[in-house]
């Protein structure tokens, strides 16, 4: 049974004096020690200065892990904004029922840039494993370096991870104040037993104000964060280099050699990049091939490459530069490496790359290797520009990784059969140097201009907030996106599930809560959108519409086979993906001979494509579709009970984190004991959160790195 735990005792402890009760950060003036003395002070503090309940939650005699949310918002230009010191007032013995000092917690911030109120849009940025130091009277103090970037709301928390595996009982990790409460403080776990999903806090049963968890008396959490107006991140002592551009370029008496700086394209562009260490499944690589002709000898003593930063701001730190021999129609072996290479930034978006020691290339054919090092938790991604035009061969790529499923993994692979931007298969570079043996100089093309924007009925890349490799432009061409990792360290946690490509549904938009989902599926052309550019992610779902989602999530593509339904007719929109699921036993529909549903030749029973579907419905097709048909555990949501229709299915999803309910307490949704939330399996689903339970389902490390 499931159980809040809330004590409220008299005589809590005060907290330091001269603490102020603010919604917004007020400046406080300078201090010393890790921070800038120069720089403003901000305190984020929501609290009263006193101590007067605790709060855990616990189920079958153990204590859940929880994540405990303080949301705290900054003006526009205070960003950006540099967080150095979280401090939080743990419940001593007497309260917290057991000893917490010395246990681990994780210690958590995210960033919503929507500005929504609510963490479910919110992107983590930062999280670290700890040990409690201290308990009541004193705050726990923890000095940290996480960059911040505006505008919108900051989420600072911890969450109890000393009670992974539900190892220990009744404990009460979270104090908080008796003052009138800011409404900012939120509370976020998995009546299952799981721990949060850190990485997408949509996906977990349980998502609440604190004032919406039924007890008599609540505040706000003691959780406080101080930062700088304007600051910056400590030096990293394992970063590869400062994150500054290199020396000047002066052009040596060179001229190009070789240049493909034409047919620059609009909107594709793919990822090349060393990421941060915690990314390193998303490391990958990207190549094109030149050719030093017969008799010729190049010294490089330059390559300039077009490309642009997505999801962040830059900059590049430094760029990798290999030149390898031929293998045929990829890479072969590598004769010239230069790592850290500098650079400068000319015009809108050409970097500069000087090779201190040229390469010298004897006649043949050769592969032009560039790759930016940044760290995409806080600069984001180097895109290399794909070139409309092919020369000798395609662009090769590859991501040992396999971060992104494209199953592109040996070395190497040509681009667009992994990417499957095949009407783009160069990047676009150009070689400067000098030559003997007889080479003529080519004319320097004129510094990249910025690509004009894509016409409307196409999808441009660099609206996301994942990271991604090569875009697609319309719904017939969906290549998939790839990040990389790499040498450098961040201060934070990247945040969305990196997708094939980036979306421009006016209704679907980066941050939002379907986003990362839609997306998945739309790249994949599973699911699409319609001709005005919206996806309508509130419009409800109908039944044939969730039958082609589900059979193409599935993969079932074999033929149709004979008429199955008196409605879904062969040729109609709908059949081959309903003939699919129903031959399987996914879905069914209703006997012949009702209002309206005469029994025709056969007696074949009426699907209703046109009806909407329900959450319970697509919880048991879902279900079926995916091969989830483990035992049904301990009941969930107040209003699924065991033994109904849909029981197993729901439970078999909503365990895994792939569907959620809602907290009890509304309209006609009474909480009784355990506060169960609601599922309202006979409600309307809409494809915002169709799009969501059949991503979760079937690609579920499609939205975030580690999902």
């Amino acid at each position: 049974m499931l159980v809040p735990l809330v004590v409220a005792e008299p005589g809590s402890a005060a907290l330091p004096t001269g603490s102020a009760v603010e919604l917004r950060p007020v400046e406080t003036g300078t201090e010393a020690g890790y921070r800038n003395p120069f720089l403003p002070m901000v305190d984020f503090i929501l609290d009263d200065g006193g101590m007067e309940y605790q709060f855990g939650i616990n189920t079958s005699g153990h204590g859940l892990v929880l994540l405990g949310l303080n949301r705290f918002t900054l003006s526009a230009g205070q960003y950006p904004l540099l967080l150095n010191e979280i401090s939080v007032l743990f419940p001593d013995l007497a309260h917290a029922n057991i000893d917490l000092t010395g246990r681990n917690v994780d210690l958590l911030v995210y960033r919503d840039t929507s500005g929504s109120g609510q963490p479910v849009n919110a992107n983590k940025i930062y999280q670290s494993t700890v040990q409690i130091q201290t308990v009541s009277p004193n705050f726990s103090v923890y000095p940290v370096s996480i960059p911040v970037q505006g505008p919108g709301d900051i989420y600072v928390g911890f969450s109890n991870t000393y009670d992974h595996g539900g190892g220990v009982l009744y404990s009460y990790p979270y104090g908080i104040d008796q003052g009138q409460s800011q409404q900012r403080s939120w509370i976020i776990g998995n009546y299952n037993g799981s721990d949060p999903n850190y990485n997408d806090l949509s996906n977990n049963q349980l998502v609440s104000l604190l004032d919406d968890m039924g007890m008599a008396y609540i505040g706000n959490f003691l959780i406080r964060a101080k930062g700088e107006v304007g600051g910056t991140p400590n030096p990293t002592p394992t970063r590869t280099r400062t994150p500054t551009p290199g020396p000047t370029v002066t052009r040596p008496p060179a001229y190009v050699l070789y240049d493909q700086y034409d047919h620059i394209s609009p909107i594709y562009a793919t990822n090349s990049q060393q990421y941060e260490p915690f990314m390193q499944a998303y490391t990958d690589y990207l190549a094109d091939d030149f050719v030093v002709p017969a008799g010729q000898t190049w010294y490089l003593d330059e390559v300039d490459v077009a490309g642009r930063i997505e999801a962040g701001m830059g900059p590049v730190e430094s760029f990798n530069v290999i030149v390898y021999t031929s293998g045929g129609t990829v890479p072969g072996s590598p004769v010239y490496t230069s790592t850290n290479v500098p650079y400068t930034l000319q015009g809108a978006g050409e970097y500069r790359l000087p090779l201190v020691t040229p390469p010298v290339l004897a006649a043949g054919t050769y592969w032009m290797m560039v790759q930016g090092n940044l760290a995409y938790s806080t600069a984001g991604q180097f895109m290399w520009y794909n070139r409309a035009l092919q020369s000798h061969n395609a662009a090769a790529w590859y991501n040992p990784g396999d971060a992104y499923q494209t199953v592109c993994t040996e070395l190497w692979n040509t681009r667009w059969m992994c990417t499957g931007d095949a009407s783009e298969a160069d990047q676009v570079y150009r070689l400067l140097g000098t030559s003997t043996g007889g080479a003529t100089p080519m004319a320097t093309s004129t510094a990249i201009q910025t690509p004009t924007a894509p016409a409307a009925t196409n999808t441009p890349a660099g609206t996301g907030t994942v990271p991604v490799a090569t875009v697609t432009a319309n719904a017939t061409h969906t290549p998939t996106v790839m990040a990389v990792t790499g040498t450098t360290t961040p201060s934070g946690t990247p945040t969305a599930p990196p997708t094939a490509c980036a979306l421009q549904f006016t209704d679907v938009l980066p941050g939002s809560t379907f986003y990362p989902f839609v997306r998945c599926l739309t790249c994949r052309g599973i699911v699409n959108g319609y001709p005005d550019n919206t996806f309508r992610p509130n419009n409800s779902v109908t039944r044939g519409q969730l039958s082609k989602t589900v059979a193409n999530a599935a993969g079932y593509s074999e033929p149709a086979g004979a008429q199955l339904f008196e409605d879904v007719a062969p040729g109609s929109t709908f059949y081959d993906f309903v003939q699919r699921l129903a031959s399987r036993g996914y879905i069914s529909g209703y006997l012949c001979g009702g209002p309206v549903e005469p029994c025709g030749v056969g007696s074949l029973a009426y699907f209703r494509p046109n009806n909407n579907a329900t959450r319970g419905q697509i919880s048991k097709i879902v279900s079926n579709a995916a091969g989830l048909n483990d035992p049904a555990g301990v009941q969930i949501f107040e209003d699924v009970a065991p033994g109904s229709t849909f029981y197993d299915f729901v439970f078999r999803l909503a365990s895994r984190g792939y569907m959620n309910g809602y907290p009890c307490g509304g309209p006609d949704e009474p909480c009784s004991t355990g506060n169960m939330p609601y599922f309202r399996p006979n409600a309307n689903a809409t494809r915002g959160q169709t799009s969501k339970i059949v991503g979760n389902a079937f690609f579920p490390g499609c939205d975030t790195p580690g999902r």
